[in-house]
């Protein structure tokens, strides 16, 4: 590999998450190829990276998923749309909602809105009982952005009441099959159709509300 210039660790951080492995093991690889002159140069991006990190541990079974994300700004119960890191429930925030697109910011007081808000209370659900962060890679998509990324023109996605997700911890076939058993409402195969994620959405209820009927593989 060669030299690593600031401007590519300025973007590595820019994006980096600390909960999320993937992400920690892509530090430790990264710091094969870091040449000495810049381990010891004192720029901020060179400070920043030296600074240890440490993913957070998953809670004991006896203790809090609350406490495991006590670090994080408490949820308010009012969304402001229009900032990224403001969270819509107690763990997820209107980045997740909008894949840091503005134009898949929703009316306020729209049926959207509420879709999204009714979806998050089950999701909510879902992480206090997995135990362990959930990445998002697609939520609300205005048909616009539904029809370039290639979704079918009557996805749920369209009206907020649907999301693809994934678990932070690896174990993507454990939780699909988690999902499977106590989903209520529409779920589509992704991870065992080797697409990576679980979609989710309203339709016949949330969780653990009855046996879900809607399935599907991609």
């Amino acid at each position: 590999m060669s030299t690593i210039t600031s401007e590519k660790f300025l973007d590595f951080w820019k994006y980096f998450d600390a909960t999320n492995p993937k992400h920690i093991n892509a530090v430790a690889e990264l710091y094969k190829y870091i040449p000495s002159q810049q381990l010891t140069d004192e720029s901020n991006w060179i400070r920043i990276y030296r600074t240890p990190i440490e993913a957070p541990k998953p809670p004991a079974a006896n203790k809090s998923i609350a406490a495991y994300e006590s670090v994080c700004k408490p949820y308010s119960g009012i969304v402001d749309w229009n900032d990224m890191n403001c969270k819509v429930s107690q763990y997820f925030t209107v980045a997740e909602v909008t894949q840091k697109d503005r134009r898949r910011i929703p009316t306020k007081g729209s049926e959207i809105e509420r879709n999204i808000l009714a979806l998050v209370v089950e999701l909510d659900k879902i992480r206090q009982e997995w135990g362990v962060p959930i990445g998002v890679t697609s939520w609300y998509r205005p048909p616009l952005i539904n029809a370039a990324v290639g979704g079918v023109a009557n996805s749920q996605h369209i009206n907020g009441g649907a999301i693809d997700i994934y678990t932070m911890d690896g174990r993507e076939v454990e939780f699909e099959c988690f999902l499977k058993e106590h989903w209520g409402g529409g779920l589509g195969y992704g991870v065992a159709s080797g697409k990576g994620f679980t979609h989710l959405d309203l339709r016949g209820g949330g969780w653990r509300r009855g046996a879900g009927k809607i399935r599907w593989n991609y």
